[in-house]
């Protein structure tokens, strides 16, 4: 049962690095050249949005069910990870695919499509898996 939750982890981590490669590449471009633009960049931006979103949302269910997998084992941390990407994902959604009003929609942009959310997620994403590291001897896990 346990290299079935784990599977599911890795399944949504796939998800999540398909899903936010234009995210994670432009970021990376703003650190290293500031305000520069590339074409191709902007062009990738331009065609990546369904992959964001449906990368994203399926990335979402993949943790749900990495989660049930893994539920008694999960701490505090584990749980505002869970918490804040599920605001993410509803901003998401409620971004691209409801009629909400533009004024609405800007604050969920503002909350959760900046660089900082994202270095935000990544760090607890980090934080919240490190406890588990000393039960694992890859790639069969100690439980």
């Amino acid at each position: 049962m346990a290299l079935i939750g784990l599977s599911w982890g890795l399944v949504a981590a796939s998800l999540f690095l398909v899903a936010n490669l234009y995210v994670t590449i432009n970021l990376l471009a703003r650190i290293f050249f500031g305000k520069r633009k590339f074409k191709w960049l902007k062009k990738m931006g331009d065609s990546w949005h369904y992959i964001h979103y449906v990368g994203n949302i399926s990335a979402f269910t993949a943790v749900l069910l990495h989660l049930l997998f893994f539920e008694s084992l999960a701490n505090y941390v584990n749980w505002i990870l869970i918490a804040f990407e599920a605001w993410i994902v509803f901003c998401g959604i409620t971004i691209r695919f409801t009629k909400a009003p533009i004024k609405l929609k800007n604050v969920f942009r503002k909350s959760s499509m900046t660089w900082y959310m994202f270095s935000i997620f990544i760090i607890l994403l980090v934080i919240s898996h490190l406890p588990f590291l000393p039960l694992m001897i890859f790639p069969f896990p100690k439980f």
